[in-house]
């Protein structure tokens, strides 16, 4: 077995924690007289995000040596999604009355645990690419950050809408390069 393959067992682990309690909660999302579309799309996009960074995860095969810091680094983002899966859809989720008065009651934590992942992203660019720091991928990051800062800080309606839309066109636009390229 080959130190990545050691490190991928446990983040995998943990992202089928966070995609098994968004898909298990994702039908009660879903039903009619209590979905909210803006709570549902972030659960899919939390769901695509998890699949994404799953197949991302392949490119850190290439790091040159293993640390306990460096395992400890990667395994924080899947940690903090699962946290956020958590956020998204309680366990309960069966019993709850209004996505939209759920979503609104959980906005603050979503947000900040959605803007602190992403902030680990530059973390990880730091620590795995040894390219330029300023590029577009981390421009792209640090827009997700700004968005999910002043989600964090705005309740309108229709702020809230704008943003899970862009949300979902950014995380397509930042995992679409992958879609077709091999491994």
């Amino acid at each position: 077995m080959s130190q990545f393959e050691y490190v991928a067992i446990p983040v995998s682990l943990i992202l089928t924690f966070g995609v098994a309690r968004l898909l298990t909660g994702f039908p009660h999302v879903l039903i009619a007289g209590r979905i909210y579309w803006v709570h549902a799309l972030w659960c899919a996009t939390a769901i695509l995000n998890l699949f994404f960074f799953w197949w991302a995860f392949w490119n850190a095969s290439v790091a040159a040596e293993w640390t306990l810091g460096r395992y400890l680094w990667v395994l924080l983002y899947p940690a903090l999604c699962y946290v956020g899966a958590t956020v998204l859809v309680p366990i309960d989720a069966a019993s709850e009355p209004s996505w939209r008065e759920y979503y609104f009651r959980v906005r603050k934590p979503l947000f900040a645990v959605a803007a602190v992942s992403t902030s680990t992203t530059l973390g990880t660019l730091a620590l795995f690419d040894p390219a330029p720091f300023w590029r577009p991928e981390v421009i792209l990051t640090m827009s997700f950050v700004a968005l999910y800062i002043y989600g964090y800080s705005t309740a309108g309606e229709i702020a809230q809408r704008v943003i899970v839309l862009l949300n979902l066109a950014a995380v397509l636009a930042a995992y679409a390069p992958m879609i077709w390229q091999p491994l």
